[in-house]
């Protein structure tokens, strides 16, 4: 494909990487699962969470994900993320605790959409570092799809559990970048490992 393909891998340490015409072009590390466990179970902010055990139960494999919408305060976390400072925003989970008495589970789902949020609003400067653009609003087309385009971002790609991957397609519709959430069938992930597999085994039967 001639098109420029952002893959989302989400997990405890995201990945982020950028293909064009099937070759990788950037590929960046974030340690937003790994900073969100450290917050919620060794900061000040610990008290005024309730870190589950995981994220919510997966939907059926037949669900769609964009239905299984992640709770409000998830969604107002990944607000606050794209219109201010990380590390202040981090300290109004106290504030919301102490002062208004919010929910530790709201709480926690506020941390998240904080961090994700953090995560993604440097995707577009990623992709300008790359020399290439995320087309913009006026390149989205009629049905919700980006449309592709010569100097932008074809499609995103969001790969892993489906918990998670409702969580970035909900923070990324926030962004204004659709994203395309692949089957377990489908799994670019899977279908590079087993890439790689074939790869090294052609080469031991050399």
């Amino acid at each position: 494909s001639d098109g420029i393909t952002l893959y989302l891998l989400p997990g405890t340490h995201s990945k982020h990487l950028v293909v064009k015409r099937d070759q990788l072009i950037r590929f960046r590390t974030f340690m937003t699962g790994e900073l969100f466990h450290l917050i919620a179970t060794e900061s000040l902010i610990r008290h005024s969470v309730k870190p589950p055990a995981s994220l919510p139960t997966a939907p059926q494999a037949n669900a769609d994900l964009r239905d299984n919408s992640p709770p409000p305060p998830f969604l107002e976390g990944v607000h606050a993320a794209l219109e201010g400072n990380l590390l202040n925003r981090l300290f109004t989970l106290r504030a919301r605790d102490l002062l208004y008495q919010t929910a530790a589970e709201e709480n926690t789902d506020y941390l998240s959409g904080l961090l994700i949020g953090a995560e993604l609003r440097e995707l577009k400067q990623l992709c300008i570092e790359s020399g290439e653009r995320i087309s913009d609003g006026e390149s989205i087309s009629e049905s919700g799809e980006m449309a592709p385009d010569a100097n932008g971002l074809s499609e995103v790609v969001v790969s892993g559990s489906s918990a998670l991957r409702s969580r970035y397609a909900a923070a990324l519709e926030a962004l204004g970048i659709p994203c395309t959430l692949p089957s377990r069938l489908d799994n670019p992930v899977v279908t590079g490992h087993c890439q790689i597999l074939n790869h090294l085994e052609r080469g031991t039967d050399r």
